[in-house]
């Protein structure tokens, strides 16, 4: 196998896999045992994480290329490899500058285009990985634009990209801009044929997104798709994961009869040991909301106290991940007038969110629910600036439009009318003017 095929464009700090195989070199270049040597040696050394090593041999190997000769597929191979180095060692100017480089190069040869697409990518995890989300998503863009237009590549190629689009979106709150690549993924895979597994986790993940955004029509519609597979190919567990998601998007809509009889569907099969762990919380959880949303909270109360259980078995007691179980018992407790127990599970979820280091858009629910509780306890001035920050997350993410935004606008409101603020209360209420859409890449 010739030597360019073996070299990886990538470290272990750059989770990059390429996309294609790289072309074949050709093989008269009279330099090309000398540049073989250096860069398998540099690649090694970035296997290994050697990375000074990997930066000294790979250096060599585009000096080889740049001097003597070597075509720009050597010299272009040689840059992106050492670009990999230097993301390594933490010089992430330096490995974006060589990246861009090589990208310039790859360009001006149609027959490259496989190592255009791997050093594209390459620059995405190279901005991921140093914490530059927008860029990273402003290069998988051009990529997948460019692969799209490419009858050569593999469909499912440019879907696994779009994926990682949708990933690195949602990760910022973009839901709405991750909606499109969402839906571009399972278009593929569905012309692709992908195997039915393949293909529910793509419509789950695409109803998922439509419900997180208040699409519910669109979520109940695909998420029906998801479980008419499941059912045809009798993977009960999906099924009744499918069924949890229905419950979810029913409880929603206030249509509470069938989305408890959709729990009722899945539940027992993941307390039989169908399933995980995490699905049996996660279901507890859910169903426990939808007692809630029912002003049902004793019959919530049991679910939440055995979701938490589970969940401190799995975790820990200081693990952030229990914040959300530890804030619905707390908000069900308040509702039930249990407030001596509600507030220190409310201080403790939110004292492991901030030591997670989770922004106001993750602690938004967290927030509006203490700063409910304040509320019940007549403590105005520690509930205001929680529903401050919890709103203006909310709605930078999601819109103002949003069921989220307007149910905690709506708290906020409830608050000031009690402290007679009326005015301000109908000023907040008030429609919001035009502005310029959101989250838009």
């Amino acid at each position: 196998m010739d030597t360019k095929e073996n070299l990886l464009l990538t470290c272990s700090l750059v989770v990059a896999v390429l996309a294609h195989p790289l072309s074949t070199l050709a093989a008269d270049w009279k330099d090309k045992p000398s540049w073989d040597k250096a860069s398998e040696a540099g690649v090694s050394a970035l296997e290994k994480g050697q990375f000074l090593k990997a930066e000294q041999s790979l250096k060599t190997a585009l000096k080889i290329a740049r001097t003597n000769g070597g075509s720009n597929e050597y010299i272009a191979t040689s840059i992106g490899n050492l670009a990999a180095a230097e993301n390594a060692l933490g010089k992430a100017k330096e490995a974006e500058a060589l990246f861009k480089e090589s990208i310039a190069m790859l360009e001006k040869d149609s027959k490259l285009k496989s190592d255009l697409y791997s050093t594209l990518s390459n620059l995405a995890v190279c901005y991921s990985d140093n914490g530059r989300p927008t860029e990273a998503a402003k290069v998988y863009q051009r990529l997948v634009t460019a692969m799209s237009k490419d009858p050569k590549v593999n469909p499912l190629e440019t879907a696994r990209y779009l994926d990682l689009l949708v990933e690195i979106e949602q990760s910022q709150g973009h839901l709405t801009a991750a909606l499109p690549f969402c839906a571009q993924s399972l278009a593929l895979k569905e012309k692709a044929r992908v195997p039915d597994e393949v293909l529910v986790n793509a419509l789950s993940r695409l109803a998922n997104l439509n419900y997180f955004l208040g699409r519910y029509k669109e979520a109940e519609t695909i998420n029906k798709r998801a479980l008419a597979i499941d059912q045809k190919r009798s993977n009960f567990v999906s099924a009744a994961s499918a069924h949890n998601n229905l419950a979810m998007i029913y409880t929603a809509q206030g249509r509470y009869n069938e989305a408890e009889a959709a729990f009722k569907r899945c539940l027992p099969v993941f307390e039989n040991g169908s399933g995980d762990k995490e699905q049996l919380a996660e279901t507890l959880t859910n169903f426990g909301n939808l007692y809630m949303d029912k002003e049902q909270p004793e019959l919530a109360e049991p679910l939440y106290q055995r979701e938490l259980k589970i969940q401190e078995n799995r975790f820990g007691a200081t693990d952030a991940r229990i914040k959300g179980d530890l804030s619905n018992l707390a908000n069900c407790y308040r509702h039930q007038g249990k407030l001596a127990k509600a507030e220190p599970l409310f201080v403790r979820a939110l004292a492991l969110s901030n030591k997670a280091g989770e922004n106001d858009f993750q602690k938004a629910p967290l927030m509006n629910n203490l700063a409910l509780l304040y509320v019940s306890q007549g403590n105005y001035g520690k509930a205001e600036p929680l529903y401050k920050r919890s709103i203006a997350a909310q709605e930078k993410a999601l819109g103002r439009s949003h069921p989220d935004v307007m149910r905690t606008i709506g708290n906020y409101a409830v608050m000031l009318d009690k402290t007679n603020r009326h005015a301000e209360s109908l000023l907040l209420r008030a429609p919001a003017k035009p502005t310029k859409k959101l989250n838009q890449p």
